[in-house]
């Protein structure tokens, strides 16, 4: 193999380490309730980069979001609710944060 190949493979070797050790904690970080730390801690620049694109300030912009997570919890997803779901929480997170991409929820939702 050659050099750069070989760059190009422990690269992703190590990008696959860290998201895999860091997934398997946010699976189990989440599997209680979604607080707006959790969410917070997320969203920040050490792991998805993504806080700035909620608006407002501190943890408790997360409020609303955090809310529509936990209200989900007990609700079955299936190939045929999901879609509806994504849907229904695009528009209530549009109506508090003003939009909301079906991608970007579905990033952040996991």
């Amino acid at each position: 193999m050659d050099h750069q190949a070989e760059g190009w493979r422990r690269c992703a070797i190590e990008y696959l380490e860290f998201w895999c050790s860091t997934d398997r904690r946010l699976v189990r970080d989440f599997s209680t309730e979604v607080t707006c730390a959790k969410l917070a801690d997320l969203f920040s620049p050490k792991k998805y980069k993504v806080a700035r694109t909620v608006p407002g300030h501190g943890p408790e912009k997360y409020e609303p979001f955090a809310r529509m997570l936990n209200s989900l919890r007990d609700i079955a997803a299936t190939r045929e609710s999901v879609p509806a779901m994504v849907e229904q929480a695009c528009c209530d997170m549009s109506k508090v944060y003003g939009s909301c991409s079906h991608q970007r929820l579905v990033k952040l939702s996991g």
